[in-house]
């Protein structure tokens, strides 16, 4: 197209494209702009000011000058060429062309900033820089065109003056009414190289000597995620208005300043539902400490208790957003579909390695229930459910459901938008759920994390049916508030029975014959029971002996780690809706999967031995919430192996631990507190190992690494891992899944059915040529086939691959 004139004759400059529909570039700082002061009028942003000592009165100034400026750099000869001709320009990154316009405006104009340093706006000039990027040392430093000068388009000025006014009648600051011209001028004899070197770099080199890195890295990510947060919401407008006007040009499109979402005033009333709180639910409604260990069974109402803590932490600290750390996707998943239910679902965003195909799914389903008899468009459901997934890795919802692997990688540049969700981060209260639950390496980055939370001023709460006093000492929680359910903990839910003899006899995988008849025999006396194993091979054996019993399919389930996402989806889903619906009987066969996922209960539980904390967790779906034990039993067998020694798979690292369990366990009625006790016997003189967040942390406070040197992928670390890898695992599709797509279909539904399996599997496949596993090509993307027998009701045949290493199995 030509070059577009206004009534006066000057250039119409762009900021926005899609397909045949333009924005002006002041049309989209206007659009900014008004969602900034959306942003700023949340209560986070005087909470923020307050905590750290900066004048509200500059710190508004300054997020304005921010968004202001952020897109001057499209206003270069360079940027309008290519938008017309629909071309995107990495070699000349209009950030940084802000970044000249910037500095220069702010040196003549004399602003001030949030944290002067060495007299330059450091961290907004950085912000500006950095709002398409991440920040990282190489920034720009290749790939762009060194010689290219830092050639405006002469029309910019005015477009920023007339912003400027806008934005101070919209804020009522009197300062940007008469924002001083940029002198092109001076700005041409730049070139792009120079910028890089003498500005970046001059910043880079005064920033790196402050010692307050929590400090540094709190306002920067914050003022960061103002601007990322006002553009970001800007163009979703844009986009918008795109899916219906496919041609033209368009100023602001934004009426007012938009409603976003909120947390609703009638919180408490949706948490309690005219319940009667318990008393330690009271306390943490009432309590106005920051730091918080919460102690409570399981069945006791901890998550209604954390949401009437957070409503407090709503009034007295500030905070306007709600992140809840979770230990598994799975349990992620969970509690976003808990937490929808009471703050609507457009108020709860989730993130995690797999939450695409969750949001895609909840797209399908809030699709069909708006559109009836009309079919689903599958590439508007993919279009919402990314939307969905990047609002929750950058955590800008009111509350955000994610794993605590995203929440560590989010201070180290862990991936991309890092630094954006950090600065969300900052105005949130964060809750921990089942702190207690992680091997020893997490649990050494998470002492780390609570350093830096405390330092940053960031109120959490961490929540454990169990958390022993080892963990309080050395993760150096002596400090926070402790909140007991001192009613709950004293509650005997069941009795605790102890078996020499093996469930599943690891080598030669015999089941236990009498514990057969056993659960037949429960079974047709119309008992819920749950038997769980240690590793997915024996629970499958369990499994297919009790179908051979004579056990009908749509009385039992299989849940285990290594089903394809979908299935595993599916089968939980199933269980959930089978026993709230008072299934009876019913028998579910599962591994450790169990411990952290489901909310449900049984009237007896087989279990393999495991550490005392994970016993815990296990018992905590065993007459959930009663206080009598009313011949509900916890059945516990010490596994072996076809030797008669000690099977210590999947916990062969903290043998000692096990070996300590089983001889503290006593068979009796059990409380809580009894459980916390005989977890303080078994971890007695237990220690964390140092950890890898620090170093990292201080590396990553504005420069350091790239977010691809950090990991690999989702769930995968390269230069940070912050989980033990017992058993390193390979996502595949199972031979049969593709069998029945016939090999057609997109991408996505492929990676539905991705299941994770051992490498080793792998490496055996290829030293001994057993040709289990190929490569196949699907759109643009290959994925590695496994052609071992699965099925969505038992998994893959592992029987098929033979014997797992020594080193340890995948649950």
């Amino acid at each position: 197209m030509g070059k577009r004139l206004n009534f006066s004759g000057w250039k119409m400059l762009f900021g926005k494209r899609e397909g045949e529909l333009f924005q002006t570039l002041e049309g989209h700082t206007r659009d900014a702009l008004k969602c900034l002061k959306a942003l700023v009028d949340r209560p986070g942003f005087k909470t923020f000011c307050r905590r750290w000592g900066i004048n509200e009165q500059d710190a508004l100034l300054s997020a304005c000058l921010c968004v202001l400026l952020h897109d001057a750099g499209k206003g270069t000869r360079y940027f309008q060429e290519a938008i017309e001709e629909d071309k995107h320009r990495p070699d000349l990154p209009h950030p940084l062309f802000s970044l000249a316009v910037a500095h220069q405006i702010w040196s003549k104009g004399g602003y001030p900033s949030v944290w002067p340093i060495k007299g330059t706006p450091a961290l907004e000039l950085l912000a500006i820089t950095a709002h398409h990027s991440l920040l990282w040392s190489d920034l720009y430093v290749h790939g762009i065109r060194r010689e290219a000068h830092l050639d405006f388009e002469l029309e910019l000025a005015e477009v920023i003056k007339r912003s400027a006014a806008f934005a101070s009648e919209l804020f009522g600051i009197p300062e940007l009414r008469n924002v001083p011209d940029p002198d092109f001028e001076t700005l041409k004899r730049i070139k792009l190289v120079e910028l890089v070197e003498g500005g970046l770099g001059f910043l880079k080199d005064i920033t790196q000597g402050i010692e307050d890195k929590p400090r540094l890295k709190s306002i920067y990510t914050w003022l960061l995620s103002l601007v990322k947060g006002s553009d970001m919401l800007a163009s979703r407008r844009f986009g918008e208005e795109a899916s219906r006007m496919r041609k033209g040009v368009v100023g602001d499109l934004l009426d007012s300043v938009p409603v976003i979402w909120g947390i609703p005033e009638d919180l408490r009333e949706r948490v309690l539902e005219d319940k009667t709180p318990y008393s330690y639910q009271s306390v943490l409604a009432e309590i106005d400490d920051p730091f918080v260990v919460l102690r409570a069974p399981c069945g006791r109402g901890k998550t209604e208790g954390a949401l009437l803590w957070f409503a407090r932490m709503m009034e007295v600290e500030g905070v306007d957003r709600l992140i809840f750390a979770m230990p598994t996707q799975v349990t992620s998943n969970a509690m976003r579909e808990r937490l929808a239910k009471i703050f609507g679902e457009e108020c709860v965003g989730l993130y995690h390695g797999r939450s695409f195909l969750e949001h895609r799914e909840i797209a399908r389903l809030i699709r069909e229930e708006r559109v009836e008899d009309e079919e689903i468009d599958p590439e508007l459901e993919i279009q919402l459910a990314r939307e969905e997934n990047f609002l929750g890795e950058v955590m800008i919802k009111p509350v955000t459901v994610t794993t605590v692997d995203h929440i560590l990688y989010s201070f180290v540049h862990g991936f991309r938008q890092a630094d954006f969700a950090l600065g969300c981060l900052q105005t949130a209260a964060i809750v921990f759920d089942e702190v207690h639950y992680y091997d020893r390496k997490m649990l050494s980055e998470l002492r780390e994390l609570f350093r830096i939370l405390r330092r940053m001023h960031i109120p959490h709460l961490l929540m454990s049916g169990t958390l022993p006093d080892f963990l309080i000492a050395e993760a150096e929680l002596e400090g926070y508030r402790l909140v007991e359910d001192e009613e709950g903990v004293e509650f005997r839910p069941f009795i605790i029975e102890k078996r020499e003899e093996p469930l599943v006899v690891r080598g030669n995988w015999e089941v236990n014959d009498g514990v057969l008849k056993e659960l037949l025999n429960g079974h047709e006396r119309g008992h819920v029971q749950f038997v769980i194993l240690n590793t997915v091979r024996k629970a499958q054996e369990v499994y297919k002996a009790l179908k051979k019993a004579g056990i009908p399919r749509e009385e039992m389930e299989l849940l285990h780690s290594r089903f394809c996402y979908i299935h595993r989806r599916e089968k939980e889903n199933r269980v959930i809706e089978l026993l709230k619906g008072g299934k009876k009987p019913f028998l579910l066969v599962s591994t450790q999967v169990i411990e952290v996922s489901l909310d449900i209960s049984c009237d007896r539980m087989f279990t393999e031995l495991a550490p005392m904390d994970a016993l815990g967790q296990r018992a905590g779906r065993l007459n959930r919430g009663a206080e009598d034990p009313d011949e509900h039993k916890l059945i516990i067998f010490r596994p072996a192996t076809v030797e008669g020694e000690l099977d210590l798979l999947p916990y062969k690292s903290v043998a000692e631990v096990v070996e300590r369990t089983w001889k503290t366990l006593a068979e009796v009625s059990v409380s809580y507190g009894d459980i916390k006790t005989w977890c303080d016997v078994v971890y007695d003189g237990y220690k964390l190992d140092p950890a890898q967040l620090p170093g990292l942390f201080e590396k990553c406070t504005l420069f350091g690494p790239n977010y691809d040197e950090i990991r690999f992928s989702e769930e995968e670390g390269k230069a940070f891992n912050p989980r033990e890898i017992g058993m390193p695992t390979v996502d595949v599709i199972p031979y049969d899944l593709l069998v029945e797509e016939g090999g057609e279909g997109e991408v996505i539904e492929y990676i539905w059915r991705l299941a994770p399996v051992p490498v080793w599997w792998v490496s055996k496949s290829n030293r001994e040529g057993l040709g289990l596993f190929r490569e196949w090509e699907i759109g643009r993307r290959r994925f590695l086939i496994c052609l071992i027998p699965y099925s969505s009701e038992v998994g893959f045949d592992e029987e098929r691959i033979g014997e797992e290493p020594i080193g340890g199995v995948m649950i």
